[in-house]
C-alpha cells in the first residue's frame, strides 16, 4: 500500500451502503479516478490478489461491499434512466452516450488546462487530469526540477504520478532527463533507489533504456487487429545501451524481468562504474546458475568475487555466497569416498537451501541483484539434489 505516495486518496473509512453521498463519491471515481478504486481494494480489502473471485466475495467484507455498493448503484442508474428519460422526451442513444463517456478523457483536459499554467495551481490540474493520459502542460519540466533538487522526494511524486493518473509520458521523460545528466559515480545507487520504491509501473524504468515512441507505436499496431499482422510496420522498441543510464536501466529492467543473461549483457556496459562491476557480477552467477543442469554443474559453480568495501545489494551477495556453499557442499557430494561426509554435506546443503526459502516466505522473496522483491532461483540445486538422495 502506497498511502506515503502524493495525491492518494485520503479517506480513512469503507464506503458505506447506506450512506447516498458514499454512492456519489463512488460514482465520482468510477468516472474520474478509477485508480482509487485499485487503492480502496488494496486499503479495506483483506483477500490476496491471487484468490479466486468466489472465495473474495465469501471471506472479504471489504470487496464485498464494494460489489454491492457498485450492483446498487447500476441498478439506481438504471430505474433512474427508465424512468426519467420518456417523462423527458429523450430517447436512449447508446452511440451519443459513448460519446459522451469519451467526452468525460477531454472535459478532464479542458477544465486543466487554465490551473496547469498556473505553477501554484499544477497539483489541482493534476487531479482534474486524472483520467487522461495527455500531459498536463508544464508537468515534465516541474517534475525534472524537483528530481534535480531532491532524488527521493521527487521519485515519490512520480510514483504517485504513475499510481493515480495516467501521466506515465511526463514521468519517464522527467527521469530521463535527470538520469543521463546524473554522474557516473551516483548513476547505479539512484536507479537502485528508485527501483527499491516498489515502482507501481515497471514499464517507466524500461522505457528509460527503450524507445517510449516507439512502445506506444508498438501498442497501437498491436491493438489495431483490422490490419493483418503481416501487413503491420515493424518497429524497434528493444532495449538500448548507447549511454550509461540505458544500459543500467536494461540491465534493472532484466532483473526485474527475469532475464539475467539480458541483465549480465546491459551491466558489461557499465561496469567501469561504482558497483558496476558488482552488479554484473551478480548478474553473470545468477545466468551461470540458470543453466545448471546437472548436479556435477552445480557443484562447479562459484559466487561472484567482489572487492572488500560498500556494496550496492550486500543482502544479494549473502544470498549468494549461501548458494556457493550449497555448491562446494554438492562437489563434496560428487567426490568424496566416504559415505559419512557425503551424507553431512548433502544434509548442509538441504538446510542451507531450506533456510533460504524460509527466507523468501518471510520476507516475501530473497533479495535480488535489482530490487528487494525479486529472488534469485534456487530449485536447480533443489531438484539435482533431489535426484542424487533417489
Amino acid at each position: 500500500m502506497n498511502d506515503e505516495f502524493p495525491f492518494a486518496p485520503r479517506r480513512q473509512r469503507p464506503l458505506s451502503l447506506l450512506n447516498p453521498f458514499d454512492y456519489l463519491l463512488l460514482l465520482y471515481r468510477v468516472f474520474y479516478f478509477p485508480q482509487a478504486l485499485r487503492w480502496y481494494v488494496e486499503r479495506f480489502g483483506t483477500s490476496p490478489a491471487e484468490a479466486p473471485i468466489r472465495e473474495v466475495l465469501r471471506q472479504d467484507k471489504g470487496q464485498r461491499g464494494l460489489v454491492a455498493q457498485a450492483l446498487v448503484l447500476l441498478g439506481l442508474l438504471a430505474l433512474a434512466a427508465w424512468l426519467l428519460l420518456p417523462e423527458l422526451g429523450l430517447a436512449v442513444n447508446l452511440t451519443k452516450m459513448a460519446l459522451g463517456v469519451v467526452g468525460v478523457r477531454l472535459d478532464a483536459d479542458l477544465l486543466c488546462l487554465v490551473p496547469a499554467w498556473l505553477q501554484r495551481s499544477k497539483e489541482f490540474a493534476i487531479r482534474l487530469q486524472r483520467v487522461s493520459p495527455l500531459p498536463v502542460p508544464g508537468l515534465e519540466t516541474s517534475l525534472t526540477e524537483r528530481l534535480r533538487s531532491d532524488w527521493l522526494a521527487g521519485l515519490r511524486v512520480c510514483e504517485g504520478l504513475l499510481c493515480y493518473t495516467l501521466q506515465f509520458m511526463p514521468v519517464v521523460g522527467a527521469i530521463r532527463a535527470n538520469l543521463e545528466a546524473i554522474e557516473g559515480a551516483r548513476l547505479l545507487p539512484r536507479i537502485a533507489a528508485w527501483c527499491d520504491l516498489g515502482l507501481n509501473d515497471w514499464r517507466a524504468l524500461r522505457y528509460q533504456s527503450a524507445s517510449l515512441r516507439s512502445g506506444l507505436a508498438t501498442a497501437f499496431r498491436e491493438g489495431f487487429w483490422v490490419v493483418p499482422r503481416r501487413w503491420r510496420p515493424q518497429i524497434d522498441d528493444t532495449l538500448r545501451h548507447d549511454t550509461p543510464a540505458e544500459a543500467a536501466c536494461a540491465g534493472f529492467w532484466s532483473l526485474h524481468a527475469g532475464e539475467v543473461e539480458l541483465a549480465e549483457q546491459a551491466f558489461a556496459h557499465v561496469q567501469h562504474l561504482p558497483f558496476g562491476s558488482e552488479m554484473h557480477g551478480n548478474a553473470a552467477a545468477l545466468s551461470t546458475a540458470q543453466r545448471c543442469d546437472s548436479f556435477a554443474e552445480i557443484g562447479e559453480w562459484c559466487p561472484p568475487e567482489h572487492p572488500v568495501g560498500d556494496r550496492l545489494r550486500p543482502a544479494v551477495a549473502a544470498v549468494l555466497n549461501h548458494l556457493g556453499e550449497i555448491a562446494r557442499d554438492c562437489r563434496l557430494v560428487r567426490d568424496s569416498r566416504s559415505i559419512r561426509e557425503r551424507s553431512a554435506a548433502l544434509n548442509r546443503a538441504s538446510g542451507t537451501l531450506k533456510a533460504l526459502q524460509a527466507t523468501a516466505a518471510v520476507s516475501g522473496g530473497l533479495p535480488a541483484t535489482g530490487t528487494s522483491r525479486g529472488r534469485p532461483d534456487p530449485r536447480p540445486l533443489a531438484r539435482s539434489g533431489a535426484r542424487r538422495r533417489q
